[in-house]
């Protein structure tokens, strides 16, 4: 019988500290989605972590899968378990979305292996690298030797980053653009950070970092030498290129918050439109490559969800809080910088 964590929560909008709700889903200890987790709000499922730790509905045996590997702009907004992978809508195949917010690349590359070992993957779809553009690791060698890593039997595509900051914000800045309910300080603050405000309104920078003309620049900047380097690795290995940014980038300066609610994670509303694109670039590609190889993706997953039964071990937020106490939350900063 499959037990599942089935958590209530009375207002997802109650909590002041993101990590307090994160937690619910995440082990603050090692930082990996917490298999079979579900959180409700009333009658509505807000998020579902699957069997195989990552986010979204079990998989189907016998469809291929395509995985995606990433961050949080991967990963997309907590409260629901949509995102732009969910999207796909390629006939035949599955996606599951394998990012876990906050990864940067090794860790992303230590997911994939990790997913790789239960499932035979049709496809693996890798959008990382804001993690590592201005911070961490950011040299072309570094880069190259972690993407060489992600190769294998399967379809393997590379995303661009996407941003909506253009070259205009780096003399114009984008102060006349944020909007914001609270301090930059107190950005981690739960109470803004939900889908009513991702969907309307709320534009932000980065994090609490202040929206400097240096800084700016520095992302655009990072932005791009980043993309340059994936367009010509792509083209020298024959992988897939997923050309987010080209896909992505705003017409006009005013433009900037449309698809966007700060420098690299997309509205919600953007979901559809944005699986449906990187669907297409994938259709061709994996129908040729899977013609002749039926045996092998056309089978079970390893841990196939074989019994429909499922037992909700139910957890109310307050019981959670009381048994978990405060003494992780140094931990939880350490694991989890949003971006």
């Amino acid at each position: 019988m499959k037990e599942v964590k089935k958590v209530e929560v009375e207002d997802i909008r109650g909590f002041k500290n993101y990590q307090d709700w994160q937690r619910f889903y995440m082990d603050m200890n090692n930082g990996a989605l917490i298999p079979d987790t579900e959180i409700w709000s009333d009658t509505e499922m807000v998020m579902s972590i699957n069997s195989l730790g990552c986010k979204g509905e079990e998989m189907e045996n016998g469809i291929p899968i395509v995985a995606f590997f990433g961050d949080s702009a991967t990963f997309g907004a907590s409260f629901s378990i949509d995102s732009w992978p969910r999207n796909l809508n390629i006939r035949g195949c599955q996606s599951l979305n394998a990012a876990v917010e906050g990864y940067e690349m090794e860790r992303v590359l230590n997911r994939y292996n990790e997913i790789s070992e239960k499932v035979n993957l049709a496809g693996v779809v890798v959008y990382s690298g804001w993690h590592n553009i201005i911070y961490g690791e950011s040299t072309e060698d570094y880069w190259r030797s972690m993407l060489d890593q992600f190769e294998g039997d399967h379809i393997l595509a590379f995303c661009t980053l996407a941003t909506c900051l253009t070259e205009e914000c780096k003399h114009r800045g984008i102060d006349s653009l944020l909007c914001s309910d609270s301090p930059r300080k107190n950005y981690a603050n739960y109470f803004e950070y939900n889908l009513e405000s991702l969907n309307k309104r709320y534009f932000n920078f980065w994090c609490n970092m202040e929206p400097s003309l240096e800084n700016l620049q520095k992302v655009v900047d990072g932005v791009q030498r980043y993309n340059n380097f994936l367009k010509e690795y792509c083209s020298e290995k024959g992988h897939v290129l997923i050309d987010l940014y080209s896909q992505l980038i705003p017409a006009t300066y005013e433009d900037i918050p449309n698809d966007f609610y700060d420098v690299c994670h997309l509205r919600p509303a953007a979901y559809q439109k944005i699986g449906k694109y990187v669907g297409s670039l994938l259709d061709m590609p994996l129908k040729d490559f899977l013609k002749n190889r039926q045996d092998k993706y056309f089978i079970d997953v390893i841990n196939p969800v074989s019994c429909p039964e499922r037992f909700a071990l139910t957890e109310t937020h307050n019981s959670r809080r009381d048994r978990q106490g405060n003494d992780s939350e140094d931990l939880r900063r350490n694991i989890y910088p949003l971006w």
